[in-house]
């Protein structure tokens, strides 16, 4: 998997970097882990994937705002899923209270994409949405795409709704969390996930 393709990946999860080749996403992934409650700037390009189950609608993963009609998410949050049952929310911090609900109008998952059990090859989906996202200075804003690949020890800044513990004493936050991390080589973090415990 090339680099270009990792940041895409991560951009749409929480807007870091690396992420090792091999990872068991229902166990490692979907965290926050030390996060402090972020601020609407640190934010703005952040949006919460709404899914219609049977109590209503609610939270199954993040996603990014992207160019005039898009948002980022992982594949694994729409494999097997209608848009019609999909809407994406923004502009805010607090997951019940998101300015914004703009309903999905077509899912373009990877074509490529195979349900993991270890793996996020190829772990992206575009969301087509019905509106136009409308940038609000220091609320909303949409995220552009590296065409490069970042420097190892640049900064990479972390934002989501996943837990924030590892472990059994885990909880889900309702206010947006922010982490400040440096971005590593796939090598070292490969090595540093393969370290990880299977909770």
């Amino acid at each position: 998997m090339n680099c270009l393709t990792v940041l895409a990946l991560a951009l749409c999860l929480v807007a870091v970097h690396c992420v090792p080749q091999k990872v068991d996403l229902f166990n490692k992934g979907s965290r926050i882990v030390n996060g402090v409650p972020a601020t609407q700037e640190q934010g703005t390009h952040q949006c919460s994937l709404h899914a219609e189950g049977w109590f209503g609608k609610s939270h199954i993963c993040g996603c990014s705002l992207y160019g005039k009609n898009y948002a980022i998410t992982a594949a694994h949050c729409t494999d097997g899923s209608q848009a019609s049952k999909l809407e994406v929310r923004y502009n805010g911090l607090t997951l019940k209270s998101l300015a914004v609900i703009n309903q999905v109008k077509e899912i373009r998952q990877h074509e490529n994409y195979d349900t993991p059990t270890d793996s996020i090859d190829n772990d992206i989906t575009v969301l087509v949405l019905t509106t136009d996202i409308v940038e609000v200075t220091g609320q909303v804003s949409k995220v552009t795409l590296a065409d490069t690949v970042p420097a190892v020890g640049a900064d990479a800044h972390l934002t989501g709704w996943g837990n924030t513990k590892s472990g059994s004493g885990s909880s889900t936050p309702t206010v947006l969390q922010y982490q400040k991390l440096q971005i590593v080589s796939n090598e070292e973090c490969e090595k540093i996930y393969n370290q990880l415990p299977q909770d």
